[in-house]
């Protein structure tokens, strides 16, 4: 029953709440905030926006939310991307998820204030969207002070249409850049 929660059903309930965000919370981004500070926010009041939304529960358990998970499967065993001799451990900032199955992995949530460190998130997201972890979808959020970039990833790829960049003053969609030096990062 997974199929209940569509890419466009989550963008639609991600820009509703990070309007939220930029009503109540505008002194965070305006004072520079680190991103834990703003993905907790988004974290808090998304898990209010959703949880009398019956879009958010499936086999009659409601989907988890959960801050900064790094466990994966049914023994809880540490995120990582595998390969090698040094492991990398993934730590998503937010995921959307039934807890101890990775086949009911619905998104992952990166967070930036800017493009430092973006390159990362990018990897992570795809990886986290293949093969080895299964999440529907991935989304990464640029918080800047007069727009809001999302990257969507799906099959371990970024959407052809990425970024999606909306004016924070009027939530309205801005011209896509081509972004071409993220391409194939």
């Amino acid at each position: 029953m997974m199929e209940k929660i569509s890419k466009e059903k989550l963008s639609e309930d991600i820009r509703f709440v990070l309007r939220h965000l930029y009503e109540e919370d505008y002194l965070l981004i305006k004072y520079g905030a680190n991103e834990r500070c703003l993905s907790a926010r988004f974290f808090a009041y998304m898990m209010d926006h959703t949880q009398h939304d019956d879009t958010y529960v499936d086999t009659g358990k409601r989907l988890d939310w959960d801050p900064e998970y790094n466990r994966k499967g049914i023994e809880g065993e540490p995120k990582d991307m595998g390969g090698g001799r040094r492991l990398r451990k993934i730590i998503p900032d937010i995921v959307l998820h039934h807890r101890g199955n990775d086949f009911a992995n619905i998104c992952a949530f990166e967070f930036k204030r800017n493009r430092r460190g973006l390159k990362a998130d990018l990897e992570k997201l795809t990886y986290l969207t293949g093969l080895a972890y299964h999440y529907r979808f991935g989304v990464s959020i640029i918080l800047s002070l007069n727009q809001v970039e999302f990257r969507w990833f799906r099959n371990g790829e970024m959407d052809p249409h990425s970024p999606e960049i909306y004016s924070t003053k009027t939530w309205e969609p801005l011209q896509n850049s081509t972004d071409e030096g993220l391409r194939g990062y």
